[in-house]
């Protein structure tokens, strides 16, 4: 979906969906890949072209599968705060 929205805006994306996977959820049967979004986040940025304009942070249904609430928070609050660091002109 957030393809075709961008492509009828006419806006370069950089879509990076990984099934399995949440801010506290790093995928895999146990938690076991480490895909967790900050992860991925830091791993854009070590592309120094990609800045983006705005940054949407969209996801959560695996972190069902944490087993605390405070995990999922805390790991929620540091995904932002790192894009945040990362890319600080970003909305």
């Amino acid at each position: 979906m957030a393809y075709l929205v961008a492509n009828a805006l006419g806006y370069p994306t950089n879509i990076d969906g990984e099934g399995g996977t949440g801010f506290a959820w790093g995928g895999g049967p146990q938690d076991s890949a480490a895909r967790e979004y900050e992860v991925r986040l830091r791993e854009a940025a070590e592309d120094p072209r990609f800045v983006p304009n705005v940054l949407i942070l969209q996801g959560g249904q695996n972190d069902s599968l944490a087993t605390s609430p405070d995990e999922i928070q805390t790991a929620t609050a540091q995904t932002i705060e790192a894009a945040r660091t990362l890319w600080p002109a970003s909305r």
